[in-house]
């Protein structure tokens, strides 16, 4: 059994983790921030003094900066191991090939 990196594959999830930075994270984010906040009525009397909604709303900000913040380091990351992976294939091409004798090659004569 042998281990196998595809940089392609790599570079496609870091793709998909930046674009679900954007749509996911960024959307439930402004779902919750539209959403979330209540009015004084709403939240009543005893909810405002004890202001344990506001805490939930702040914890619930901090929570999706971050998994923005995590998808966005992933996705670099990614992209530098999809770089390593490219560099080492191509090293080790370069290896094998070198230490292959070269290919007799017919002479070119005119006829």
């Amino acid at each position: 059994m042998t281990f196998h990196v595809e940089p392609v594959a790599l570079r496609d999830f870091s793709a998909e983790l930046s674009t679900a930075r954007y749509d996911e994270i960024t959307r439930a984010e402004l779902y919750v921030k539209l959403w979330g906040d209540l009015s004084l009525h709403q939240q009543g009397v005893i909810g405002a003094v004890i202001g344990q909604h506001r805490r939930l709303m702040d914890q619930l900000v901090d929570m999706f900066d971050a998994l923005e913040t995590l998808a966005i380091r992933n996705s670099e990351s990614l992209q530098t191991i999809a770089g390593v992976y490219e560099v080492m294939d191509a090293q080790a091409a370069a290896e094998i090939d070198a230490s292959l004798p070269p290919t007799p090659r017919p002479l070119n004569t005119p006829i």
